[in-house]
């Protein structure tokens, strides 16, 4: 764990002029930065020219590699360009940093608050994972299903705590990543209780695992009574439905092992749900 104390090179209060911010957002190089918004941007503007704006933060990070990057103040900087303000703010300089270290300190600037999506995207980048940043938060959220054994929704783990998660699943998500591809190529598999589900599979059998699910997702040379096909069916047909209530994470994983078991088994089966049935041992 990264000690921010240990890793500050510099901590002083400056006046940002436009100039200034101009040349500090040169520095906004970090590719698992999130994307400007345009609403906080209007706001902060705003603030600045009537009075309302206290301070701002602004904080780089110094990479391994000796290379300066911005990593909290992108928003202040454009605020101070857009309204032509000069502000009272904060700056700090942490370093030198690894990938780890910089998607931990990323985590820590609440300002504006950093979404789980926008942490996620760093962590993802930190490791080193090709996968879009919908997949790797699909994967996050299937994981903290799985870290409490339990497939009711809910809990009490902060966003730093679910972020993390990700660096368990890589293996599991390098075989899902080829099955679900992305989110228009699979949309009824594309759902935190399906990918639970094949984290569950996965464990039993990586290679029966990617045949088992790819053929969920394309139905290729599969016949009506199959246990893929059915839980293919069934699986379209609940995300295609209009429903009230949204089908439980419980009935959905219950299914899904249903029609792996029977795989396994070379067995049919009609996916008979039962509401007080517990979900069987994936097998």
């Amino acid at each position: 764990m990264i000690d921010l104390r240990k890793k500050l090179i510099e901590r002083r209060s400056i006046e940002l002029d436009p100039e200034l911010a101009k040349h500090y957002l040169t520095y906004n190089t970090f590719e698992a930065q999130r994307p400007i918004k345009f609403i906080h941007l209007k706001e902060l503007s705003e603030k600045m020219a009537d009075g309302r704006f206290r301070f701002g933060e602004i904080a780089f990070a110094q990479t391994e590699e000796n290379l300066d990057i911005l990593m909290n103040g992108q928003h202040v900087c454009s605020a101070v360009m857009a309204s032509r303000i000069t502000v009272p703010c904060v700056l700090e300089k942490f370093g030198p940093l690894n990938h780890m270290e910089i998607s931990t300190l990323f985590r820590q600037f609440e300002i504006e608050a950093r979404s789980l999506k926008d942490m996620v995207r760093v962590e993802s980048h930190a490791l080193d994972l090709p996968w879009e940043v919908s997949f790797s938060s699909l994967l996050v959220s299937a994981g903290e299903l799985d870290s409490k054994g339990t497939v009711t929704q809910g809990g009490f783990l902060t966003r730093e705590q679910k972020v993390k998660i990700l660096s368990k699943y890589i293996r599991e998500g390098e075989m899902i990543s080829r099955v679900v591809s992305s989110r228009h190529a699979a949309k009824h598999l594309y759902r935190v209780p399906i990918i639970y589900s094949m984290f569950l599979t996965f464990r039993k059998s990586e290679q029966d695992s990617y045949y088992f699910w790819d053929k969920v997702k394309t139905g290729e040379i599969l016949q009506k009574h199959m246990p893929e096909m059915r839980l293919r069916e069934y699986l379209i047909n609940d995300l295609n439905r209009v429903l009230y209530k949204r089908t439980s994470n419980h009935e959905i994983v219950s299914k899904c092992v249903m029609a792996w078991n029977a795989f396994r088994a070379k067995k049919p089966t009609n996916l008979q749900y039962k509401v007080d049935r517990p979900i069987a041992k994936v097998l």
